[in-house]
């Protein structure tokens, strides 16, 4: 069984500053929310198939969340997430 959750924002921004701010690692740590740190899997990439990991600060637990740019655009980069949802529906709350 699949599921499949959707979210996307929009931003008041030209495309070319919003690719920049997520395209450039330590712009992205500036955009994101405090809580939340993006690791790269090897080396920082937006292309198709780069791996990372991103990592909820919440004290002890810290879920993680593995990604994978599963398709890329210009203004487009879609993450593919494994880890503390996927967990967390099927009941395990410590992935």
């Amino acid at each position: 069984m699949s599921q499949v959750f959707e979210q996307s924002i929009q931003i008041n921004a030209t495309a070319t500053t919003v690719e920049r701010c997520i395209t450039e690692h330590a712009l992205m740590h500036r955009w994101l929310n405090p809580v939340l740190r993006c690791e790269p899997v090897g080396q920082w990439s937006t292309n198709v198939g780069s791996k990372s990991r991103f990592v909820i600060q919440i004290p002890v637990i810290k879920p993680t969340l593995d990604s994978t740019i599963v398709e890329r655009q210009p203004g487009l980069i879609v993450w593919e997430f494994q880890g503390f949802f996927k967990d967390a529906i099927a009941g395990n709350a410590n992935p």
